[in-house]
C-alpha cells in the first residue's frame, strides 16, 4: 500500500473541507489496510501511536494548535464523534499489544465508525 505521508497530510490542512477529506483518506487506508501492511507500516515509525494522530491526521495538523475546535470534537451530532475515534485508537493499540485476528477485527470494526462520522462531516 501507497501510504499517506506526513507532508500530504499536512498539505490537506488549509481547510476545514479539505482537512476532512484528508482525513477520510487517511482513515480509509488503516481501514484498507491488511495486517501484514499495517504492521509493515509501524516498522517504519518510531512510536506506533503516531499512525493514529496527529503525524498523519489532517484535521489534527489543521486544529492542534488553533482556537477552532475539530469537527470531530465540535460536531453537532449525536455527540459521537470524538467517541469513535477514541475507540478506534483503543482498538488499534490492543491489536498492536496482542496481534491476533479477533483484536483485528475489532480494530477495524471500529475504525469503520470512524470512518463513516468523518465522512458524514464532509
Amino acid at each position: 500500500m501507497k501510504w499517506m505521508t506526513q507532508r500530504e497530510a499536512k498539505s490537506y490542512a488549509t481547510s476545514r473541507k479539505s482537512a476532512i477529506r484528508g482525513s477520510v483518506k487517511h482513515h480509509q487506508q488503516l481501514y484498507d489496510a491488511t495486517p501484514a501492511e499495517l504492521k509493515a507500516k509501524l516498522e517504519t515509525l518510531k512510536h506506533p501511536h503516531s499512525l493514529m494522530c496527529i503525524d498523519y491526521c489532517a484535521l489534527c495538523y489543521r486544529y492542534i494548535s488553533s482556537d477552532s475546535k475539530c469537527p470531530l470534537l465540535g460536531c453537532s451530532c449525536d455527540g459521537n464523534c470524538i467517541l469513535s475515534w477514541r475507540d478506534s485508537s483503543r482498538a488499534f493499540y490492543k491489536w498492536i499489544a496482542i496481534p491476533t485476528p479477533q483484536k483485528f477485527q475489532a480494530f477495524k470494526d471500529a475504525e469503520l465508525l470512524l470512518l463513516n462520522k468523518l465522512k458524514s462531516l464532509e
